[in-house]
């Protein structure tokens, strides 16, 4: 999949989509554990998703909420919230922290060395070529090497390097929400 879309980025992500957030399979529902303090965007979700056909029943608890629940329970859970982990999701995301990721690839550095290769393979694939829609690609077009992608990748910043102006990545294709990726 990251061969075809390439990585996912905090301005480009296609990982989400693809393995958390597809519609149920018809005939079915599944059932989720987000909660509305995790994001703001899953503070706009209800406890149904119809166009998803997803239920999220502790959508309205509070992490001691839910603590206060497996406690009482006796539910068994993962042994990484012992380690301090306050979230678990996909190791690397984008969306997380650099502190995160680096804390992450520390636990699991064959993960962060596959991050890496990526990035570095992608470079050596793509750099210096054309998008499908005739604009140089966003990595080569900003960085002079995947050394630099990666920093600019892992960085907790949110925007794309401002190169020269902002009319210069107007004219390649990066400002007004338009796709950097293929």
């Amino acid at each position: 999949m990251a061969y075809r879309k390439g990585f996912p980025t905090r301005q480009m992500r296609w990982c989400c989509e693809q393995f958390k957030e597809k519609k149920s399979p018809k005939g079915r529902r599944t059932l989720l554990g987000v909660r509305a303090e995790e994001s703001p965007k899953r503070a706009e979700r209800g406890e149904y998703d119809e166009e998803r056909d997803t239920v999220q029943p502790i959508i309205e608890w509070a992490s001691d909420e839910v603590w206060e629940f497996i406690r009482a329970e006796n539910i068994p859970y993962c042994s990484l919230y012992d380690e301090g982990f306050a979230r678990l999701g996909c190791i690397g995301c984008p969306l997380a922290s650099r502190v995160a990721r680096e804390r992450e690839f520390a636990r699991w550095p064959g993960y962060g060395r596959a991050w890496k290769n990526l990035i570095r393979r992608t470079w050596e694939r793509r750099a210096g070529t054309r998008q499908k829609n005739g604009r140089e690609w966003f990595g080569s077009a900003l960085f002079n090497n995947w050394e630099e992608l990666y920093e600019w990748w892992m960085s907790d910043n949110t925007k794309l390097p401002v190169t020269e102006d902002e009319e210069s990545l107007l004219a390649l294709g990066f400002l007004h929400g338009e796709s950097f990726q293929e």
